[in-house]
């Protein structure tokens, strides 16, 4: 926040600097109307000033990159001021669950890799999964970031099984996005190999994954080019339990109310929560932004 607003103090005064150089060759009220700013300094510009118009876009929807932009209060805004609307539906195609290497094996090993040191450990390959999601670089920008793992109130979701895949690593590529869920708690391992070996360890690996057909909502990195991917939007509504179907099945862009502790996601563990598909907008011009 201190570099933020130090940032906007100095566009404030290249404005009024230029403002004043226009105003003495052209005359005073020669250039009525002084715009700039954005949604990532709103309320700084407001304070600041210097500018009759403000160019705030993207708090429409919000995105991931403003949510760990940090607020008033130090702390990252996770929605807090700009609420998430826009998301991207995208459906898990496969999940994989990696039992690792007990703790007495070692040596080179395939498949997933979660690696962790110290402690003893030797560094062996810890138990740990995947889903892989029908979006990729075709349906979402990454030059701020991959898109992350929605839900509502900040970043605590609903379903237990996504909480995991918000803090775990995520990789796209041109048609698939790979979520990886942080390696299994020594403990909980023990627990399960004691239970059945590598196969209960698998299983619980894979009962922490969502499963193959839901639809996970996930927040674009970066709105602005991601909107620009896109022919249609899906305007959905909250709906109450068990009453209809949830939005947009496969992947594209979903608008969306993140009010009331709802859940962004089509399927819930205790399904308190749907979406209702309300219309089907056609993007009809392509822009640098939206």
């Amino acid at each position: 926040m201190p570099d933020r607003a130090r940032a906007v103090a100095e566009a404030g005064a290249a404005a009024r600097a230029a403002l004043t150089a226009i105003e003495d060759r052209l005359g005073k009220g020669s250039c009525p109307i002084v715009t700039g700013g954005g949604t990532g300094s709103l309320q700084l510009d407001v304070g600041e000033g210097a500018w009759n118009e403000l160019q705030p876009g993207s708090y429409a929807f919000s995105d991931a990159d403003y949510a760990r932009n940090l607020a008033s209060d130090g702390i990252p805004d996770g929605g807090r001021v700009w609420k998430h609307s826009l998301f991207l539906a995208c459906t898990v195609m496969s999940r994989t669950g990696d039992p690792g290497e007990a703790p007495e094996e070692s040596g080179a090993a395939g498949g997933l890799v979660a690696l962790v040191g110290g402690d003893g450990d030797g560094g062996r390959r810890r138990p740990s999964g995947r889903v892989v999601l029908d979006v990729g670089l075709k349906a979402t920008s990454a030059d701020s970031g991959p898109p992350v793992v929605w839900s509502v109130r900040g970043w605590g979701p609903l379903d237990p099984r996504l909480g995991a895949l918000q803090s775990g690593q995520v990789q796209l590529s041109d048609e698939h996005c790979q979520l990886f869920a942080p390696a299994m708690g020594e403990e909980e391992e023990a627990v399960a190999r004691a239970k059945g070996g590598e196969a209960a360890v698998e299983e619980a690996v894979l009962a922490g994954l969502p499963e193959v057909g839901q639809v996970i909502w996930m927040v674009p990195g970066h709105v602005d080019p991601t909107f620009n991917h896109h022919d249609h939007v899906i305007l959905v509504n909250k709906k109450e339990a068990g009453t209809g179907a949830a939005a947009g099945a496969g992947a594209g862009a979903g608008a969306g109310d993140e009010t009331d502790g709802g859940a962004g996601h089509e399927q819930t563990r205790d399904g308190t929560v749907m979406w209702s598909v309300e219309q089907v907008v056609e993007v009809d011009a392509r822009s640098p932004g939206y």
